[in-house]
C-alpha cells in the first residue's frame, strides 16, 4: 500500500491538473502561468482568463496579476495566428482606460518556448514587487546563459558575428529570443502604456465616435496611410499632386 503522504501528493497533483485544465488556453500560456504562480511575492494574486469590462465590450486577459498595493498587471500570450499588433494596441488602450489594468505586457508564444527563463527574468525586472526575490534572482542568474542566442531553431546563416563588450553576439533572429530582448520589450510595453502614449488613441476614438475594435483599427491605419502619403509621397501620389 502507498504511504499516506504519497497518496496526498498524488491527490494534490491531480487536483492541480483539474485547475490547470481550465486556467489556460495553450501550452505556452500554461508554461508561463505555472512558473509565475509558484513564484509570486506574498499577497500577489494571479487570475487567469480574467474578464475586464471596457467601453467596447468585455475583454478576456490571459493573466492578470494584482498586487496588494493595487497595481494590476496584465500578461497576454500572443500566438502567431491571432496576433495583429494594431488591433492589440487598441485593446490595450481600452483596457487602460478602465483603470482596472495599469500595464499590458505581451509575449509571443514562440518565444516562451525558446527562452522561458528570459521571459520570467524580464517580467521580474519590469515588475520586481510582484515576484519572490529568490526566484527573481535565480531567473536573472539563469538568463545570463541565454543572453546570446537561445533558440536552437535560429537560422545560422542569419546570425551575424557581431560582438560587444558584454559578450553578446547574435544577429536579428538571435536577438529576438535573447533575454536582453525581453528586458527591452517589457520596458517598451510599460512606456507605451503611459498617459502620453495612450492619449492620441483616446482622442482619435472620441473624434471618430467608433466603438468597434476592428473599425477603429482600420480607421487608424487609413489615417496613418494618408499622413505618410503627404510626408513621403509615393510616385502615384506625387503625379496626382
Amino acid at each position: 500500500m502507498l504511504p499516506l503522504m504519497t497518496i496526498k501528493h498524488i491527490r494534490a497533483a491531480l487536483d492541480r491538473l483539474e485547475v490547470i485544465r481550465y486556467a489556460y488556453e495553450s501550452p505556452p500560456e500554461e508554461a508561463l502561468g505555472e512558473r509565475i504562480a509558484g513564484s509570486l511575492a506574498q499577497g500577489v494574486q494571479l487570475n487567469t482568463q480574467a474578464w475586464v469590462d471596457t467601453a467596447v465590450g468585455p475583454f478576456r486577459l490571459d493573466m492578470l496579476l494584482v498586487h496588494p498595493s493595487g497595481r494590476r498587471v496584465a500578461i497576454e500570450v500572443d500566438g502567431r495566428d491571432f496576433h495583429d499588433p494594431n488591433r492589440d494596441r487598441w485593446r490595450t488602450v481600452f483596457l487602460l482606460c478602465t483603470g482596472k489594468v495599469h500595464v499590458v505586457y505581451r509575449v509571443a508564444a514562440s518565444l516562451i518556448c525558446t527562452n522561458l527563463v528570459g521571459v520570467l527574468a524580464g517580467l521580474a525586472s519590469a515588475e520586481p514587487r510582484f515576484f519572490d526575490g529568490t526566484h527573481a534572482a535565480r531567473w536573472k542568474d539563469l538568463a545570463r546563459d541565454h543572453w546570446e542566442v537561445s533558440s536552437a531553431e535560429d537560422d545560422p546563416f542569419d546570425i551575424e558575428d557581431v560582438s560587444s563588450s558584454d559578450g553578446w553576439s547574435a544577429g536579428w533572429n538571435g536577438w529576438k529570443s535573447s533575454s536582453r530582448a525581453f528586458a527591452v520589450n517589457f520596458r517598451f510595453d510599460r512606456e507605451s502604456c503611459s498617459y502620453e502614449r495612450v492619449m492620441p488613441y483616446v482622442e482619435f476614438a472620441k473624434k471618430t465616435a467608433l466603438r468597434d475594435i476592428d473599425q477603429l483599427s482600420e480607421a487608424w491605419k487609413e489615417r496613418n496611410r494618408e499622413r505618410y502619403a503627404v510626408w513621403y509621397p509615393f510616385p502615384a501620389a506625387a503625379e496626382k499632386a
